[in-house]
């Protein structure tokens, strides 16, 4: 079960790697505003990929099979030690809780889109980079 959760999380992390190398060329230099919504952006290309499709799925099985959400769990933090080493390259000396809280609030917005649609998504991820320029996101 460990393999297959490693599989999925694995893409996950991948696809993250991937457009994170690709973020940090581009924003080098770059005011803290314009990384911030780059790392929103960033997640959010995650959140609206056929790899969070499948982490959502585990995570609703995970609610009655214990076993899987222990599982599940090892992976998830393997997972954020992974992403949170990324987001300090980016903002040295940014909060650690940062990047969780947009993860967070994304996993939630991804869920939302399934129901509302993607016009309602951009409309708040417009507003939550508004607000993370305003709170100093990552400092």
């Amino acid at each position: 079960m460990l393999g297959a959760l490693d599989h999925v999380l694995g893409r996950r992390l991948d696809e993250f790697w991937a457009a994170y190398q690709a973020l940090t060329k581009r924003a080098q230099g770059e005011p803290a505003i314009q990384r911030v919504g780059r790392i929103i952006d960033l997640v959010w290309k995650l959140q609206a990929g056929p790899s969070f499709d499948a982490f959502l799925e585990l995570v609703v099985a995970s609610r009655t099979n214990p076993t899987l959400r222990r599982a599940l769990r090892q992976v998830i933090r393997r997972f954020d030690e992974r992403v949170r080493e990324a987001f300090a390259t980016v903002f040295p000396g940014g909060h650690p809780d940062a990047i969780t809280f947009v993860f967070a609030l994304l996993d939630g917005l991804a869920i939302d889109r399934i129901v509302r649609g993607q016009a309602d998504a951009g409309r708040i991820l417009g507003k939550l980079k508004r607000v993370a320029g305003m709170t100093g996101f990552g400092n």
